[in-house]
Protein backbone atom coordinates (compact mmCIF):
# COMPACT_ATOMS: atom_id res chain seq x y z
CA UNK A 1 0.00 0.00 0.00
CA UNK A 2 0.92 3.47 -0.51
CA UNK A 3 1.19 5.96 1.89
CA UNK A 4 -1.39 8.29 0.37
CA UNK A 5 -4.25 9.74 1.96
CA UNK A 6 -6.96 8.89 -0.61
CA UNK A 7 -9.85 7.52 0.61
CA UNK A 8 -12.53 6.65 -0.83
CA UNK A 9 -14.83 7.35 -1.99
CA UNK A 10 -13.42 10.72 -2.26
CA UNK A 11 -15.39 14.27 -2.50
CA UNK A 12 -13.25 17.28 -3.60
CA UNK A 13 -15.06 21.11 -3.59
CA UNK A 14 -13.22 23.40 -5.51
CA UNK A 15 -13.40 26.86 -5.72
CA UNK A 16 -15.44 27.70 -8.54
CA UNK A 17 -18.55 26.24 -9.86
CA UNK A 18 -17.06 23.68 -12.94
CA UNK A 19 -19.44 25.78 -15.23
CA UNK A 20 -17.60 28.74 -14.44
CA UNK A 21 -17.22 30.83 -18.03
CA UNK A 22 -14.96 33.54 -18.79
CA UNK A 23 -14.63 36.03 -21.43
CA UNK A 24 -13.02 34.83 -24.66
CA UNK A 25 -12.11 35.72 -28.02
CA UNK A 26 -13.29 34.07 -31.40
CA UNK A 27 -12.36 35.13 -34.82
CA UNK A 28 -14.83 36.20 -37.14
CA UNK A 29 -15.00 36.96 -40.86
CA UNK A 30 -12.02 39.53 -41.70
CA UNK A 31 -9.87 38.92 -38.88
CA UNK A 32 -12.69 40.90 -36.51
CA UNK A 33 -12.54 39.52 -32.70
CA UNK A 34 -16.04 39.16 -30.55
CA UNK A 35 -15.90 38.05 -26.83
CA UNK A 36 -18.47 35.73 -26.17
CA UNK A 37 -18.63 33.31 -22.69
CA UNK A 38 -16.80 30.22 -22.85
CA UNK A 39 -15.61 27.58 -20.26
CA UNK A 40 -13.14 28.95 -18.12
CA UNK A 41 -11.17 25.44 -18.45
CA UNK A 42 -7.40 27.13 -17.17
CA UNK A 43 -9.15 28.19 -14.10
CA UNK A 44 -11.07 24.83 -13.24
CA UNK A 45 -8.85 22.39 -14.25
CA UNK A 46 -6.45 24.02 -11.71
CA UNK A 47 -8.78 24.33 -8.93
CA UNK A 48 -9.18 20.85 -9.47
CA UNK A 49 -6.09 19.72 -9.41
CA UNK A 50 -4.90 22.37 -6.36
CA UNK A 51 -7.73 20.33 -4.51
CA UNK A 52 -7.44 16.71 -5.70
CA UNK A 53 -3.53 17.28 -4.98
CA UNK A 54 -3.81 19.24 -1.43
CA UNK A 55 -6.26 16.07 0.11
CA UNK A 56 -5.83 12.94 -1.27
CA UNK A 57 -2.22 13.36 -3.12
CA UNK A 58 0.10 15.54 -0.80
CA UNK A 59 3.21 14.12 -1.36
CA UNK A 60 3.13 13.45 -5.19
CA UNK A 61 1.18 17.46 -5.68
CA UNK A 62 4.12 19.03 -3.89
CA UNK A 63 6.78 17.20 -5.57
CA UNK A 64 5.19 18.31 -9.06
CA UNK A 65 4.65 21.60 -7.46
CA UNK A 66 8.08 22.17 -6.03
CA UNK A 67 9.95 20.87 -9.80
CA UNK A 68 7.59 23.67 -11.98
CA UNK A 69 9.31 26.74 -13.04
CA UNK A 70 5.90 29.06 -13.73
CA UNK A 71 3.53 30.38 -10.48
CA UNK A 72 0.82 28.39 -12.24
CA UNK A 73 0.84 24.53 -12.28
CA UNK A 74 -1.42 23.10 -15.17
CA UNK A 75 -2.74 20.03 -15.99
CA UNK A 76 0.15 19.73 -18.72
CA UNK A 77 2.78 20.23 -16.27
CA UNK A 78 0.78 18.03 -13.79
CA UNK A 79 1.23 14.85 -16.09
CA UNK A 80 4.28 15.57 -17.98
CA UNK A 81 5.98 15.45 -14.46
CA UNK A 82 6.67 11.89 -15.57
CA UNK A 83 9.49 12.67 -17.41
CA UNK A 84 11.37 14.16 -14.66
CA UNK A 85 11.31 11.02 -12.41
CA UNK A 86 14.28 9.94 -13.10
CA UNK A 87 16.34 13.07 -13.33
CA UNK A 88 16.15 13.61 -9.75
CA UNK A 89 19.49 13.36 -7.42
CA UNK A 90 18.87 11.14 -5.03
CA UNK A 91 16.07 9.39 -7.04
CA UNK A 92 12.74 9.70 -6.00
CA UNK A 93 11.15 7.23 -3.66
CA UNK A 94 8.91 4.53 -4.79
CA UNK A 95 6.30 5.70 -2.57
CA UNK A 96 6.24 8.94 -3.93
CA UNK A 97 6.64 7.41 -7.33
CA UNK A 98 3.30 5.13 -7.22
CA UNK A 99 1.62 8.50 -5.35
CA UNK A 100 2.10 10.35 -8.30
CA UNK A 101 1.27 7.77 -10.74
CA UNK A 102 -2.36 7.42 -8.39
CA UNK A 103 -2.67 10.82 -8.37
CA UNK A 104 -2.39 11.40 -12.59
CA UNK A 105 -4.60 9.14 -12.90
CA UNK A 106 -7.59 10.02 -10.64
CA UNK A 107 -6.47 13.43 -11.98
CA UNK A 108 -7.12 12.27 -15.69
CA UNK A 109 -10.34 10.76 -14.41
CA UNK A 110 -11.39 13.69 -13.42
CA UNK A 111 -10.15 16.07 -16.45
CA UNK A 112 -12.71 13.22 -18.59
CA UNK A 113 -15.34 13.73 -16.38
CA UNK A 114 -14.67 17.50 -16.31
CA UNK A 115 -14.37 17.89 -20.26
CA UNK A 116 -17.32 15.19 -21.32
CA UNK A 117 -19.08 17.73 -19.37
CA UNK A 118 -18.23 20.74 -21.23
CA UNK A 119 -18.05 19.42 -24.65
CA UNK A 120 -14.24 20.33 -24.89
CA UNK A 121 -12.15 18.85 -27.97
CA UNK A 122 -9.93 18.27 -25.17
CA UNK A 123 -11.82 15.16 -24.40
CA UNK A 124 -9.86 13.32 -26.87
CA UNK A 125 -6.68 14.00 -24.77
CA UNK A 126 -8.03 12.25 -21.75
CA UNK A 127 -9.94 8.76 -22.74
CA UNK A 128 -12.29 7.14 -20.12
CA UNK A 129 -10.02 5.74 -16.74
CA UNK A 130 -11.96 2.69 -15.89
CA UNK A 131 -10.94 2.63 -12.28
CA UNK A 132 -12.84 5.19 -10.96
CA UNK A 133 -16.21 6.86 -11.43
CA UNK A 134 -16.67 10.35 -11.39
CA UNK A 135 -20.02 12.16 -10.47
CA UNK A 136 -19.93 16.25 -11.17
CA UNK A 137 -22.24 18.73 -12.33
CA UNK A 138 -21.31 21.99 -14.36
CA UNK A 139 -23.34 23.97 -11.66
CA UNK A 140 -21.58 22.23 -8.90
CA UNK A 141 -18.20 22.83 -7.00
CA UNK A 142 -18.32 19.27 -6.02
CA UNK A 143 -16.54 16.04 -7.27
CA UNK A 144 -17.17 13.20 -5.89
CA UNK A 145 -14.70 9.84 -7.31
CA UNK A 146 -15.34 6.60 -6.29
CA UNK A 147 -13.56 3.21 -7.29
CA UNK A 148 -14.84 1.29 -9.73
CA UNK A 149 -15.96 -1.80 -9.07
CA UNK A 150 -13.46 -4.58 -9.37
CA UNK A 151 -10.86 -2.42 -10.36
CA UNK A 152 -7.56 -2.46 -9.21
CA UNK A 153 -5.87 0.50 -8.27
CA UNK A 154 -2.30 1.99 -6.85
CA UNK A 155 -3.69 4.20 -3.88
CA UNK A 156 -4.97 2.37 -0.55
CA UNK A 157 -8.05 3.24 1.20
Amino acid sequence: ATPSHAKFPLIINIKYNLGKKRRGRTPCERNNYTTEQRYDTNGVTRAILESLGKAAFPMAYSMVQSSCTTTKLSYTQTLGFVHKIGMFDPPLSKDIIDEYHAFCECYRAVLHKYFTLTGSKELRKFPSIESYEVDAELDGKSITIRRANGRPSRTSG
